[in-house]
């Protein structure tokens, strides 16, 4: 994904195609079972791009609701185990989460604005920056705008912990370290800013 709408499709031998977005992207994501790639951009349309028959689909119109105007979708992620999309939202401090086999939403996840953004600026935009799934299909880690990492549970509509970054800065991505035998059993998460990584541990937040 180049900075001027352009797409890049790359073989093992290097360029192989090239075609262009309506709008400027802002994250992508390669969903196997049906063999589309989802970009995301400004405004509230996900493009899909179908690798098999080598054309644009229709793309996915996220929705509003009385959440405030979407801006645009800054990540997408794809659940490894479910398949589940979900995307993080600029603007009205929310993440959707959609069923690619049915192309619709299925949920809203609401960030809780009163714990994350200083009183007297209650105005201001909140957005979702960083989305990870992790691989047991049901927890996730939202990074956001403000400098937070919260850990959702998915069948819960309030996050189990909530790391404050120390910077105000926004969270450019979140992973849950998985492998080794002390590190993934104790649950460790990575949260990164511009200006520093934290590793940590969701038990003792």
């Amino acid at each position: 994904m180049q900075n001027d709408r352009t797409i890049e499709l790359h073989t093992q031998g290097g360029f192989h195609y090239r075609t262009r977005i309506p709008r400027f992207g802002r994250s992508l994501a390669y969903h196997f079972p049906s063999c589309d790639a989802y970009f995301s951009a400004a405004g509230k349309e996900v493009y899909r791009l179908n690798l098999e028959q080598g054309r644009f689909m229709n793309p996915l119109i996220l929705q509003e609701h009385d959440d405030g105007e979407i801006l645009g979708v800054n990540i997408v992620d794809i659940n490894p185990v479910h398949q589940l999309l979900a995307f993080g939202i600029d603007g009205n401090g929310t993440a959707q989460f959609w069923d690619p086999r049915s192309r619709s939403g299925v949920g809203t996840l609401r960030l809780p604005r009163s714990r994350l953004v200083p009183i007297g600026a209650q105005e201001s935009a909140l957005s979702v920056t960083a989305i990870a799934s992790r691989v047991d299909g049901l927890s996730y880690a939202l990074g956001t705008s403000t400098g937070h990492t919260l850990l959702y549970d998915i069948r819960a509509a309030n996050p189990f912990a909530v790391k404050d970054q120390g910077y105000g800065l926004h969270i450019k991505t979140v992973s849950w370290i998985e492998g080794g035998s002390r590190m993934a059993g104790d649950g460790m998460v990575l949260s990164a800013d511009r200006k520093v990584i934290k590793i940590w541990d969701r038990n003792t937040v």
